[in-house]
């Protein structure tokens, strides 16, 4: 059995869905309307950190693919989701197998774009991956008791 890995990105706003693309099946766009585009994401990381505030996509700089990132970054700025999928299925097939595995996804707000070859957008993350999203909770003495002292 043999496993592979691909990307998917959305570029959406709000409830709308601007644009889907994928990377690993080239030539076809799978159901769900998700194009074939060879790019590549830099950012995922298995632990929620300060590092995984901030990801990379590489995309190719093509005419469509530069008026979709203008559209992106004109207000209200779209936000973009990336997932990284493994499949278990031969590089050779054609269509998506029945079951994928979400290894990890990144959800964050289209905060840059550079390049004319190969463009490269940044993306900062639309939720802080550490902190609190709620209020603060205060720990007092009252609730955890006071610390030894020698």
């Amino acid at each position: 059995m043999s496993y592979a890995r691909r990307l998917t990105l959305r570029l959406y706003e709000g409830s709308t869905t601007h644009k889907r693309w994928q990377n690993f099946y080239p030539g076809i766009t799978l159901s769900g309307g998700w194009a074939y585009l060879p790019f590549d994401a830099e950012g995922f990381n298995v632990a929620s950190g300060a590092d995984q505030a901030t990801m990379r996509l590489s995309l190719p700089g093509v005419t469509d693919v530069a008026a979709v990132i203008e559209d992106a970054l004109a207000p209200p700025q779209w936000l973009a989701e990336v997932r990284l999928l493994e499949l278990d299925q031969a590089p050779t097939a054609t269509a998506p197998p029945g079951s994928e595995i979400e290894v990890s996804r990144f959800v964050g707000q289209i905060i840059g774009a550079e390049g004319h070859e190969t463009i490269t957008i940044s993306l900062g993350a639309a939720i802080t991956p550490v902190g609190a999203q709620v209020p603060p909770r205060v720990f007092s003495p009252r609730l955890t008791g006071y610390s030894p002292r020698l």
